[in-house]
């Protein structure tokens, strides 16, 4: 048997409130006004003042700091500087964020891997992108990077088995036809990912 150790620390539950992060503020009190949100109206918010004064001990950030916030965490945040607004995204849009700044497939292929049930409600542009990544990926014919090839393999089986949703939500149920050209665009992309069939 091996030996560890586990490390821990016994908080006053009293004391635990410090150790609330921005995040676990800022979601609640965003995700309460259902959209876009002035950000008057967010440093005005009763739980962010209690935030700051009670946790942080500071005065409320001006707009700028939380303009650097939101920008600094924009796949969690949509933050439009004219209005001066910001909203949560949705995650089929924070999926969709993360998928189309990734650089390669083995980075796509980790995100999609990791997805849930918002990776059916993908928006069409980024999981045709996702699927012109994977396409393009070299298989680790060498077999040296496990880790890789389970994670490429998972996305690809993902992705393919969800695409009859996403194309389903980008005709919007077959209302809406899609240019043919891109059909078949996303056929050749599906085919490549997917291997030969038999």
């Amino acid at each position: 048997e091996e030996a560890g150790v586990v490390d821990f620390a016994l908080v006053d539950f009293g004391v635990m409130f410090r150790f609330i992060e921005m995040e676990e503020v800022l979601q609640p009190a965003v995700a309460a006004y259902k959209g876009w949100v002035k950000l008057l109206e967010l440093r005005r918010d009763p739980n962010i003042l209690l935030y700051f004064s009670n946790i942080l001990q500071k005065p409320v950030w001006d707009n700028e700091d939380f303009a650097t916030y939101f920008e600094g965490h924009w796949e969690t945040w949509e933050w439009d500087k004219d209005s001066q607004s910001v909203r949560l995204r949705p995650p089929e849009e924070k999926l969709a964020q993360m998928l189309n700044s990734g650089k390669d497939a083995a980075g796509i292929s980790s995100v999609i891997a990791g997805a849930k049930e918002e990776l059916c409600r993908l928006p069409l542009h980024a999981a045709v992108r996702a699927l012109a990544l994977l396409a393009t990926a070299a298989p680790d014919v060498a077999g040296l990077d496990i880790t890789r090839t389970i994670d490429r393999i998972s996305g690809q089986k993902k992705l393919l088995s969800s695409m009859g949703s996403i194309l389903a939500a980008a005709t919007q149920g077959g209302e809406r036809a899609l240019p043919l050209n891109d059909l078949l665009d996303v056929a050749d992309l599906i085919a490549a990912v997917g291997g030969p069939s038999s």
